[in-house]
C-alpha cells in the first residue's frame, strides 16, 4: 500500500492508496483507492502555561472524495495533478484509523461480492 497526497491543480489535497496507470511505460492515470480529501478546519494558537510561548496548531478532517460518489478506486488524468507528496506521519495515521480501518471492518472475508459464477 502507497499511501501519498496528490495535490489537485483545483488546490484540493486528496489522500490515498495511490497507484500509477502505466502504458507503454508512461504514466496515463492515477488510480485512487479509497480517495478522501484533507479539509483544514481551524488554526488555533496554543500556549505553553510554563513559559508562555504558544504555538499553532491546525485541526483537519477527512471527507470522502468525490464526496456524492459509490465508487472507490477513483482514476483522475495525471494532467489533473499539481503534485504527488508523502504525507505528515500525523495526517497518514488519521487516514489509516479513520478511514482504511473502517473499510476493512466493512469488507470482511465473508462479505464476499456474489460475482454469479458457478462451480
Amino acid at each position: 500500500m502507497t499511501i501519498k497526497v496528490a495535490i489537485l491543480k483545483s488546490g484540493e489535497s486528496i489522500i490515498s492508496d495511490l497507484k500509477e496507470g502505466i502504458i507503454e511505460d508512461k504514466v496515463v492515470t492515477y488510480l485512487l483507492n479509497n480517495p478522501c480529501q484533507i479539509i483544514c478546519d481551524s488554526l488555533r494558537e496554543v500556549s505553553n502555561y510554563e513559559d508562555g510561548a504558544g504555538e499553532k496548531e491546525l485541526s483537519v478532517y477527512m471527507e470522502v472524495w468525490p464526496r456524492y460518489a459509490k465508487d472507490t478506486m477513483i482514476a483522475i488524468a495525471v494532467d489533473y495533478v499539481a503534485t504527488v507528496v508523502e504525507p505528515k506521519d500525523e495526517i497518514k495515521e488519521l487516514y489509516e484509523r479513520s478511514v482504511l480501518k473502517n473499510v476493512s471492518q466493512n469488507h470482511s472475508i465473508d462479505e464476499q461480492p456474489d460475482l454469479g459464477l458457478t462451480d
